[in-house]
Parts: C-alpha cells; structure tokens; sequence
C-alpha cells in the first residue's frame, strides 16, 4: 500500500497523454526535481499493471501510467471533486529497499468510466481526505493509504479516445 506523508501546497503542470496501446500516462512537470524515480505498482502483473512514479528523494508524484486492466464499468455519472485539498501528495517512501526502485503490490484493481473521468480503484474503503493536483483527485483513508485515483475533467475527445483504448 501507498500511504501519504504529507502535502506539497505547489503546484504542477499536469500533461495528460491518451493513446490506444497505453490507455493513459500523466506527468507532472518539475522544473527543478532530476532525481531518480521509485515505482509503486498493482495489478496482477500478467493482465492488470498500474504505475505511480515518485521522486527518490522527496517522495513527491512524478508520474502514472494505466498499461493494461482486467476490470472495467462505465456509467454517465461524473466524477465530482468537492471538498479537496490542493496541492501534490508526498508518500512515504521508507517501503522501498534500498537495492530496489520498484515495490509492487499485487492486488487487482477497478476501473470506472464517467462521461467527465476515469477512476482507478485500488482497495474500496472510506475516503477521509481527497488532495486534488489539476485534473488528478487522490483518494485516502483515515491512515492516509492510498485508495483511488481519479482523472477529471475529460474533453469529449478524451473521453472518446480512452474508451476506444479501453474497450
């Protein structure tokens, strides 16, 4: 599990990247960070792989990227994002071995398509705080674990060009 230390109250460019072999990858442009990337993975590794990439160093978001999915559920609902503190979630980062710059936690996780977004459901849980970078909600528990990740705020292009992808 991922769990938040804190929050950064900068904030960042978000470049949100859509192609039909990648359902989606999202960066978040620093100017000043050049350290290397830790990655937090889940899925089942064999059909299901999600990717968050922090910074070495300072724990800080740097990246995600959807590679492949097992299951998915649309709706025409949308995807609100009230009540949420701005800004970009820090994670703890002493999970990692010190050899190793990626920690994987093997657990499948959900996919839910909206008109306006796209949320990726890693353990279902009650939220307690929603820290919101740009078009990106992070969805945490009382214990600051990591839960969803939304997408918001998708053009009509987008929400055609990722349900192509994942469909």
């Amino acid at each position: 599990m991922l769990k938040m230390v804190g929050v950064e109250s900068t904030i960042n460019k978000v470049d949100l990247e859509i192609d039909k072999y990648v359902p989606f990858n999202i960066e978040w442009n620093y100017t000043t960070i050049k350290n290397p990337k830790n990655y937090w993975r889940t899925g089942d590794f064999n059909r299901s792989l999600f990717a968050i990439g922090l910074d070495s160093v300072t724990g800080l978001i740097r990246d995600m990227t959807l590679t492949s999915f097992n299951k998915i559920s649309e709706s025409d609902g949308l995807l609100l994002s009230s009540n949420s503190v701005v800004g970009l979630p820090k994670f703890d980062l002493t999970q990692w071995p010190s050899s190793d710059s990626f920690l994987d936690y093997s657990r499948d996780f959900i996919i839910h398509l909206t008109r306006n977004g796209i949320s990726i459901s890693m353990i279902p849980d009650s939220v307690a705080l929603t820290v919101k970078s740009e078009r990106v909600l992070f969805h945490f528990d009382e214990n600051n674990i990591l839960l969803t990740v939304d997408i918001i705020d998708f053009t009509e292009d987008e929400y055609q060009r990722i349900r192509m992808s994942l469909t």
